[in-house]
């Protein structure tokens, strides 16, 4: 077949325009051009690639270039399966990769001083809140487990480390906003300056390109503080780069005061382009388990757990306690071995902790031992959020997590069988199913040959 053919089969496969919303979708029944004219067996929903993924990758796009060629390197490399709804949000990221490769911020007065802002907007004929920016950000979402975290990666890892960029997740980030709000107050010369534009100004001589991973919105405060430090951030010229489960119209969606964070989304519609993964699969569930166990049941296998600590520690080696300090609070460890750490679940979630702690243990310990998880209802919303909070952390950081727990498996940790009865938000509640889901994602893709392999190695 000729390349020529295969791109317009490829291009009339990847989407339908919608203004600036963009859904992936599989071929149509109706199509003209049908999979098979490719040689290559496609189903409707998610397609593994035959061998035959060798003529896409060397006639498909050459244009596009390397995003295509660093995700058939994941195919090669890591047996990565090959996923079409991957493969066409990386062609459709393409163009927003090469314009990153040549975007320069250009210089811009500052606005942190309220009457230089006031005086711009007034009288100025372009005033900044209307501009639209050289190249729109990206807002990524889709269900649980389908490749968003992975395409967001594989776009920051290819550009080149002389841009100023930064991956973060969202949690993490937004502790970083409050600490840095907090502290700006406390410096006289910014006394009669907007504490968030001055952090805007800050934030943008730092970073150009801003990777977040699952972007959510909780509650009033933090909704109204986002809307104006991406509003301010994007104005200054910063790209960013957002994964989330939800679609923009569900963000803090029957939130209170919901319509004063309304012009916020309106704004990530102007701004962003709206790309939606449609995949059904979660990746994390069907990747191949690692040989090295990291859940046992508490209940029969609780010896098995504590002769896995031993074998993992040097011969003679013994747990001792530790003391730490987080913020000026000291937080005693009861056993610790070098970067091993071994606590409980009522230690890390059933006390009052935050997603400072959890940092902090990610920064402290590569292994982290939890004992006794108990199975975890809607009734108990605090130490719920918590664990959540914490597996997050650890995710993110790459640790290596070994648990036990009353389920025979992670993915029966939550009992949700009186979810309806609870009287909370209905917002709340919402994003508390989207976290749960995620976590029993990341619960078992922690235990993938995968996951291991990036975890770094004990003792060294």
């Amino acid at each position: 077949m000729r390349p020529e053919r295969l791109s317009k089969i490829v291009a009339r496969s990847i989407l339908y325009h919608n203004g600036s919303k963009y859904l992936i979708r599989p071929y149509s029944s109706s199509s003209s051009v049908k999979p098979s004219s490719l040689s290559i067996k496609i189903n409707e929903e998610t397609e593994l690639m035959n061998p035959k993924i060798k003529i896409v990758k060397q006639n498909v796009l050459n244009s596009k270039g390397m995003l295509i060629d660093k995700y058939h390197e994941l195919i090669d490399s890591k047996n990565f399966r090959y996923d079409r709804k991957q493969f066409d949000t990386l062609f459709m990221l393409s163009s927003f990769y090469r314009q990153i490769l040549d975007y320069q911020i250009s210089n811009k007065p500052s606005w942190s001083n309220n009457k230089l802002s006031t005086f711009f907007k007034k009288f100025l004929k372009s005033n900044p809140e209307n501009e639209m920016p050289k190249i729109k950000s990206i807002y990524l979402y889709g269900g649980v487990g389908c490749g968003k975290t992975m395409i967001m990666d594989l776009i920051y890892n290819s550009i080149p480390e002389n841009k100023l960029k930064q991956r973060i997740h969202f949690n993490k980030f937004m502790l970083n906003v409050h600490r840095s709000i907090h502290e700006i107050k406390q410096i006289d010369k910014f006394k009669d300056q907007d504490p968030i534009q001055v952090l805007c100004d800050d934030l943008i001589d730092k970073i150009h390109f801003l990777f977040f991973d699952e972007f959510q919105v909780t509650d009033i405060a933090d909704a109204m503080l986002m809307s104006r430090l991406f509003t301010g951030l994007i104005q200054r010229g910063m790209v960013v780069f957002f994964t989330s489960n939800r679609v923009p119209t569900d963000l803090y969606k029957n939130g209170l005061q919901r319509d004063l964070f309304l012009p916020f989304i309106d704004y990530i519609h102007k701004v962003c382009q709206i790309i939606h993964i449609d995949s059904s699969i979660d990746y994390r569930k069907i990747a191949s388990k690692s040989e090295n166990r990291v859940y046992f049941n508490s209940d029969y296998e609780s010896e098995f757990l504590n002769e896995l600590i031993t074998n993992i520690m040097p011969k003679g080696a013994v747990l001792e306690p530790k003391i730490i300090e987080i913020l000026g609070r000291k937080v005693y460890l009861e056993q610790t071995y070098k970067n091993l750490l071994v606590t409980s679940y009522s230690f890390i979630c059933q006390e009052a902790r935050g997603s400072v702690d959890y940092l902090e243990f990610c920064k402290l310990f590569d292994t982290i031992v939890m004992k006794d998880i108990p199975f975890i209802d809607m009734k108990n919303g605090d130490s719920l959020r918590r664990f959540i909070t914490f597996v997050d952390a650890l995710y993110d950081n790459n640790i290596r997590f070994i648990c036990s727990g009353k389920a025979s498996s992670p993915q029966y940790l939550f009992d949700l069988t009186e979810r309806k009865n609870i009287g909370e938000h209905t917002s709340k509640l919402e994003d508390e199913y989207f976290s749960i889901d995620r976590t029993i994602s990341r619960l078992i893709d922690m235990q993938s040959e995968s996951y291991l392999n990036k975890t770094k190695n004990l003792f060294k």
